[in-house]
């Protein structure tokens, strides 16, 4: 994911070093593990 994140970055001519991007993607990991799950298709799907 390190690798990842830093070629997604550098595609946006955002300078990072590979600390950097593992830094970001140790963040984004923790972050997505506190959100709570998203509703499925047939909440979307309405009455």
């Amino acid at each position: 994911m390190d690798d990842l994140v830093r070629e997604l970055l550098l595609s946006r001519g955002i300078p990072v070093t590979e600390g950097e991007a593992e830094v970001l993607a140790e963040r984004h990991r923790a972050l997505r593990e506190q959100r709570p799950p998203s509703p499925g298709p047939e909440a979307w799907a309405g009455d």
